[in-house]
């Protein structure tokens, strides 16, 4: 079993290598990393939905290129601001007074509530339309 374990270990070493090395780069470039990862995300979703899902010959160059910025740009880029910096300016007070407990509901609300239906799925939706 000490073997099966050691083994278990050697086969995760890189994986927790690379996972600790995303760990230092995210605390200390935050937007940066949070850019470039939902960008990277995003481009591996749309080949993923046009290769495997759509089952399509052609690549669609323009889509994925619109894709990409939207990953880029608005996953990446405005959500950091409106989670890490405007979600803590409008919740701040009432999470250092009773906790974070206390505040999910209300940022999930105004995540849920008006952020995706004002902004996130119109700019999703004009993004796909071009």
């Amino acid at each position: 079993m000490a073997q099966l374990a050691q083994l278990g270990r050697t086969l995760l070493a890189p994986f927790a290598s690379v996972a600790g090395w995303y760990n230092r780069t995210a605390q200390l470039h935050p937007l940066s990393t949070g850019v470039v990862t939902t960008g990277l995300k995003t481009s591996a979703a749309d080949i993923f939905a046009q290769k495997v899902v759509e089952g399509r010959e052609d690549f669609d160059y323009t889509r994925h290129a619109a894709f990409c910025a939207f990953g880029f740009a608005y996953l990446g880029g405005f959500q950091y601001w409106l989670y890490n910096v405007k979600f803590a300016q409008w919740c701040g007070p009432l999470t250092r007074a009773f906790g974070h407990r206390a505040t999910a509901p209300i940022k999930t609300f105004i995540d849920q509530g008006i952020h995706h239906p004002l902004i996130y799925f119109p700019s999703f939706f004009t993004i796909k339309a071009a």
